[in-house]
């Protein structure tokens, strides 16, 4: 009766029942294509036999997850789990970064409840909707200040730009990772993995230019 009751809707559905079991099950009906998700993601020409959807993929057969090990579900536009994923359902998930810092925040309350404290609380969750730790950022800095230790000791780099490194280097040196409306430090990272990005896309990928 519950599958039967979420089988259409197009969403990620988590729950949690008073008897304290939680649980995932990705819904909505997702078609059955002959050359898997990969094909069926960009436009194709239905009219080739190839391209025919051949039904849709059962409730029983899309992703689910009950009672995890960790203790909790959480979605951030990312892949919850891969249990029960017989078919494909799409490759175009977000990054992980976003549900791991939700997870750091959920441990440290269960850790929080394991010393006596209190479970989650409505407060918690105001302070997770509004949390913004970038761990791209904190888990990409040591990398970063390695970069600006070798651009600093290279003859190759001008006055003027080893002046700007050196400011940036100094703004870093007391960032907490949160993009702030007004963090400085935030802007400057942002620009440099705009930059970082489009330098691999150049350099790594023939015929290729940086946006």
């Amino acid at each position: 009766m519950f599958n039967q009751a979420i089988g259409g809707a197009p969403l990620n559905l988590m729950w949690a029942l008073t008897s304290g079991d939680i649980g995932y099950q990705a819904t909505c009906k997702y078609p059955i294509r002959k050359n898997k998700v990969i094909a069926g993601a960009y436009p194709k020409k239905g009219h080739l036999a190839d391209n025919a959807w051949q039904g849709f993929v059962p409730l029983s057969e899309l992703p689910y997850s009950i009672n995890p090990e960790k203790g909790w579900l959480a979605n951030g536009n990312n892949f919850v789990t891969s249990k029960n994923d017989k078919h494909g359902i799409s490759h175009s998930f977000t990054y992980q970064h976003r549900v791991v810092r939700i997870g750091e925040m959920l441990d440290q309350i269960k850790q929080r409840k394991a010393q006596g404290g209190s479970s989650a609380t409505v407060e918690d969750m105001k302070v997770m909707q509004f949390d913004t730790l970038d761990i791209q950022a904190r888990d990409s800095m040591p990398d970063m200040m390695a970069v600006v230790g070798k651009a600093m000791g290279s003859t190759r780099l001008a006055a003027v730009d080893k002046k700007r490194v050196s400011l940036a280097k100094e703004i870093f040196s007391t960032w907490d990772f949160r993009f702030s409306v007004d963090s400085s430090a935030a802007a400057i990272f942002m620009a440099w993995e705009h930059a970082m990005a489009n330098l691999m896309h150049e350099t790594k990928i023939k015929g290729v230019r940086g946006r």
